[in-house]
């Protein structure tokens, strides 16, 4: 009987255990930022500029965010099976109440004028994993998360990288920053002008947040090959020090 008892506890150890793993795994997953009012910032895969949630990966393992909902003050939304966010990596929801449009497009907006709450959630739609407050913000205004863990008012909004809440968003790194031919067919030519960086770093997303290409260079001159991705949208992110030049690239080989 002692031994039946301590197979009994036993089990019910590992039980309580296992069903807590899926909730630890979860509770990896950052709210990154949020646009409530895009005007300009970044189009989805059918050129739309709508809301937008952005959510991070910060684990050194992939993350599987299959059945996690998503609610805002009145609607709950639950994300599309076979969603899995790789390691620090990022993936974009758009909150544009179109979900004909694809897996990643919610059934809600968000309140640009009033803000509103925003809560990611477990599969039951009671444990809350991440939750934020949206305060009102003007267009093309965005609210992220910054390294420290503050929140922010970011007026450079920044999807698909970490927030440094101090870094200037801008086009105009350089008067003779060239990238170029856009679209391209198959090559990318980046020109930053004749001044000398120590470090030039250069990323590049997928549509909806997916990291498909990142190199660090040290010329003002390179080219990239693309020949490897799939014809599509992508978006273009190169960062000098505290500088980021942002820019949509579509591959059309």
């Amino acid at each position: 009987m002692k031994l039946k008892h301590l197979v009994s506890t036993a089990v019910g150890l590992l039980i309580i255990i296992f069903s807590l793993i899926p909730i630890c795994t979860y509770s990896q997953i950052i709210i990154n930022e949020v646009q409530s009012s895009n005007a300009s910032t970044i189009a989805d895969n059918f050129g739309d500029f709508d809301d937008w949630i952005e959510l991070y990966n910060p684990d050194d393992g992939p993350i599987d965010i299959s059945g996690l909902v998503l609610k805002d003050n009145i609607d709950t939304w639950q994300i599309p099976a076979n969603t899995v966010i790789q390691p620090q990596n990022f993936l974009l929801l758009w909150a544009d109440d179109e979900e004909e449009q694809g897996a990643y497009h919610t059934n809600f907006k968000l309140s640009a004028a009033n803000g509103e709450f925003l809560g990611l959630f477990a599969s039951d739609s009671i444990t809350e994993i991440e939750s934020v407050n949206i305060p009102p913000l003007s267009e093309d205004q965005s609210y992220g998360k910054c390294i420290d863990g503050s929140w922010s008012v970011m007026s450079d909004p920044t999807p698909l990288i970490l927030n440094d809440c101090q870094l200037t968003n801008t086009n105009d790194l350089s008067d003779d920053l060239m990238v170029y031919p856009n679209p391209s067919d198959g090559t990318l030519q980046v020109d930053l002008g004749t001044t000398e960086y120590e470090t030039i770093d250069f990323h590049l997303y997928s549509i909806n947040g997916k990291l498909v290409l990142e190199k660090p260079f040290h010329l003002s001159s390179f080219t990239i090959d693309l020949n490897n991705l799939d014809s599509d949208i992508y978006i273009l992110k190169i960062k000098i020090d505290k500088v980021l030049y942002i820019k949509k690239i579509v591959l059309a080989k």
